[in-house]
């Protein structure tokens, strides 16, 4: 089972019914890689009216917002992750 950790505090309704779609996601999953989720969690970011960015590393999924994401530069200050998606519970 997928497990999800928030690490930045959900604001506004649109964000808290995202928050509750991918922790119900994760609940009834039952895929052993969580990294199948991915399409899911992007299409779920876009149904909510979410701006987030959604990649997948060895065997996590990351979420951000997209106003807190330099691309292609992980470890930049500017970088919060607002929550993770990972195969074992974080």
């Amino acid at each position: 089972m997928p497990f999800i950790k928030f690490e930045e505090t959900p604001t506004g309704p649109a964000e808290l019914a995202l928050a509750d779609a991918l922790q119900d996601l994760c609940r009834v999953s039952g895929t052993k890689d969580c990294r199948n989720l991915a399409p899911t969690v992007r299409m779920l970011a876009e149904k909510h009216l979410c701006n987030m960015v959604t990649g997948c590393g060895g065997s996590h999924i990351y979420i951000h917002r997209e106003y807190e994401f330099v691309p292609g530069q992980p470890a930049h200050e500017n970088n919060r992750r607002w929550a993770i998606i990972a195969d074992t519970e974080l």
